[in-house]
C-alpha cells in the first residue's frame, strides 16, 4: 500500500481524506490506511467531508488545518477529493515544497498515484507541510 511508501520515505505523520459516505471499497481503503499508519507507528488522522468533489476536498482540508494535526502526507479517496485539498491549500498560500505528499487513489488523474502492474508507484503531486494551527 502506499503508506508503506510514504513510511519507508520518512513519513510519520499522516492523513487520510475519506469518502462522505460509506461504501464498501472506500471503507477498506479507510481501514487499511489506519492499519499500515499502525503497522509503521506512524501518527494518523482521517477527515471526513460533507460531501465527494473539488467542494468536498476544499472542506476537508479547512478540517484539517483546524485540527491542528500537522501532515507529512495526505492520501486521498479519490482524484476529486485531491483536487479539492490542494485548491484548498493553494487558497491558503501551502503549495510547492517537497515536505508534505498529497496522493489521490484509484483513478486517473493529474494529481494521483497509482500502482502499475508491479505493484510499483508512481507519479506524486507535492505540497507544503501544513503549519500546526488551531481552530480558524
Amino acid at each position: 500500500m502506499l503508506v508503506d511508501l510514504l513510511a519507508a520515505l520518512g513519513h510519520r505523520r499522516m492523513a487520510y481524506i475519506s469518502a462522505p459516505v460509506f461504501l464498501r471499497p472506500t471503507e477498506t481503503r479507510r481501514l487499511e490506511f489506519l492499519e499500515a499508519t499502525a503497522r509503521h507507528g506512524a501518527e494518523s488522522l482521517v477527515v471526513t467531508p460533507p460531501e465527494d468533489g473539488f467542494t468536498g476536498g476544499r472542506a476537508a482540508a479547512r478540517e484539517l488545518r483546524r485540527t491542528g494535526f500537522a501532515p507529512t502526507a495526505i492520501l486521498c479517496v479519490n482524484d476529486w477529493i485531491a483536487v479539492g485539498v490542494i485548491r484548498e491549500l493553494r487558497n491558503q498560500g501551502l503549495w510547492c515544497t517537497t515536505s508534505l505528499r498529497l496522493n489521490g487513489l484509484y483513478e486517473a488523474g493529474v494529481n494521483t498515484v497509482r500502482a502499475n502492474s508491479r505493484g510499483r508507484h508512481r507519479r506524486e503531486c507535492q505540497a507544503q507541510q501544513l503549519p500546526q494551527s488551531g481552530p480558524h
